[in-house]
């Protein structure tokens, strides 16, 4: 009997992603998934200089309140929805719980789209660099 090690190569891609990422992170998230690389996603709520405009969008509450669950658990959801493994940083304990408590619900299509609009909107959080120009 012969043993035969097999080896399987696993492919990843950390980027940041929310749902403020220009078209540009997005399309490499679409071409990572049609090329089987999973796609870690960080900066989930915009990023630490985004986070606290990010999370107090009326219509993101509106969207939390109605699944019972708070801003950041949409965003977190809205990820995962995507197929992109979220990677929340948090030192605090009760945060960590709120972080793992995503997976007893599910955004539909409507709200999956309406968040994934929040970029394109004039007080879209996160704006592109000045240097990369239009």
């Amino acid at each position: 009997m012969s043993n035969i090690v097999l080896l399987h190569s696993f492919c990843f891609s950390t980027q940041q992603f929310n749902a403020w990422s220009p078209p540009w992170e997005k399309d490499i998230v679409t071409y990572c998934q049609e090329n089987n690389i999973q796609v870690t996603g960080y900066y989930t709520y915009g990023g630490a200089q985004s986070k606290d405009q990010a999370l107090s969008k009326e219509l993101l509450g509106k969207i939390a309140e109605s699944h019972g669950k708070s801003s950041a658990q949409v965003l977190l959801r809205h990820s995962l929805q995507k197929g992109v493994a979220v990677i929340p940083g948090t030192a605090s304990p009760n945060h960590m719980a709120d972080n793992l408590n995503v997976f007893d619900f599910e955004l539909s299509e409507q709200e999956m789209e309406t968040i994934d609009k929040f970029g394109e909107a004039d007080d879209a959080v996160m704006k592109p660099p000045e240097w990369l120009g239009d």
